[in-house]
């Protein structure tokens, strides 16, 4: 048994994906530690009146028989059940919730015997088990044992005010006089309490750090969008793929084995990276969802998961293909400068049209994107484009010919399509816009 728990413990310090069977029996072996504890306080108290003479001996007395009496074999009874969950319903949650409400049932008795309000039991109470059981479980089971502890004080803490149960109960005279804090609270439930605390907070900021952590990896692995409606909890991955009018942006590297032929793998690794980031940074400048980087081809879109209207999803694709075609023309000259016999030069395709659009793949693993006859034709417009140039189908064309004069390129034949297609080069030396305009 003991080799199991080193292995959860080992577990939960690399980080999350605990079951909540695995949970349990952490949280389980957490809080039959505690209750020992507390249960050695309460003895010492009983042993050794003249030392605290502060504390009620008939309601420590009885704190102590309902601690070993129910609460200890309540917690050693969820660790075994625990350990056998985790064979059996390693997913199953009912476990988690019966033990988060017994534990803010057994908090919630302990800080009302302290006195919610003049000891830091109550507070170190409710950040602990709100901290770890965000640690341990998802939030669902850890709103509710906040739930059931904030009704418990709150019904208390009437019953107090209107006379039906005494104030703080283990207490017959306050630890402190003149003063002077009595040195047995200080080291025994008082100290305590502080511990639990300080360990806890620590435990919180480790857990704010992953997050911190988590939350800048899926914003450079998912769609800045994507990572954004994923963070404030309004995409739940669960989004059924739906048809929807966007603007599809295709690039890709004219020349690239010709260029990795002449460099050095690390090279042209860091090359490939720098060009990347810097496409990336402009996409974002104009609100895109970067959906993949297939080697050197980039895919992007306009208007999802976030959508404006038609016109302005298509002028921000090309106007964001332009200031990419721009910043090309100066990377281009910085690598020429650095040794770079044949820099990289891209080509650009941009199509308006309706795709399928939301979560592909897998249970265990998706990806948002947009799929459909009009992703294949503009990857095929931007195989006809010339290197340099950003070339738009006559969708694209209609909703920005009015503030971005194009030239007519004539017709395209194009694979999978019975019928051609007319293409427009947007002007030389039309001037760049700089994104959110």
């Amino acid at each position: 048994m003991m080799s199991r728990l080193r292995a959860l413990v080992i577990r939960l310090a690399s980080g999350p994906g605990l079951r909540p069977a695995d949970g349990v029996v952490l949280a389980s072996l957490i809080f039959s530690v505690l209750f020992l504890v507390y249960s050695a306080l309460h003895y010492y108290g009983l042993t050794n009146p003249r030392v605290v003479p502060y504390i009620d001996q008939e309601w420590v007395e009885m704190s102590l028989a309902l601690t070993m009496g129910v609460a200890l074999p309540g917690s050693i009874a969820f660790l075994v059940a625990g350990l056998l969950a985790r064979r059996r319903w390693p997913e199953g949650r009912l476990l988690a919730h019966g033990l988060v409400q017994c534990a803010s049932v057994a908090l919630a008795y302990a800080s009302y015997s302290n006195g919610h309000y003049t000891d830091l039991l109550g507070a170190t109470a409710l950040f602990g088990l709100t901290v770890l059981g965000l640690l341990l479980f998802d939030a669902r089971i850890v709103r509710g044992g906040m739930l059931t502890f904030i009704v418990l004080v709150a019904a208390t803490t009437t019953a107090e005010q209107m006379g039906l149960v005494r104030y703080a109960p283990i207490f017959t005279e306050a630890p402190f006089s003149r003063g002077h804090l009595a040195t047995s609270w200080l080291l025994g439930r008082g100290g305590v309490s502080f511990v639990i605390l300080v360990v806890v907070a620590y435990l919180f900021v480790g857990a704010m750090e992953r997050l911190g952590r988590a939350t800048a990896l899926i914003r450079r692995y998912v769609p800045a969008q994507l990572a954004e409606r994923i963070l404030s909890g309004e995409h739940t991955g669960t989004a059924r793929p739906e048809r929807r009018k966007v603007t599809l942006f295709f690039s890709d590297v004219v020349g690239f084995t010709d260029t990795a032929d002449e460099m050095e793998p690390e090279d042209l690794s860091a090359l490939l990276n720098e060009y990347l980031s810097e496409m990336t940074a402009i996409a974002d400048r104009f609100g895109a969802t970067v959906n993949q980087f297939v080697g050197d081809g980039i895919m992007i879109f306009f208007g999802a998961p976030e959508a404006t209207n038609d016109r302005d999803h298509a002028l921000r694709a090309v106007r964001m293909a332009l200031a990419m075609q721009g910043r090309m023309r100066e990377l281009g000259e910085k690598w020429f400068n650095e040794g770079i016999q044949t820099p990289f030069r891209i080509r650009v395709g941009v199509n308006t049209g309706v795709a399928s659009v939301g979560d592909f793949g897998s249970e265990g693993r998706t990806t948002y994107s947009a799929i459909g006859n009009q992703t294949n034709l503009t990857a095929r417009i931007q195989d006809h484009c010339e290197p340099g140039k950003v070339l738009v189908s006559h969708t694209t064309w209609a909703l920005v010919k009015d503030e971005i004069p194009c030239e007519e390129r004539g017709e395209i034949e194009v694979k999978g399509l019975h019928y051609p297609v007319r293409v427009y080069e947007v002007a030389e030396g039309f001037p760049e816009v700089s994104g959110n305009s």
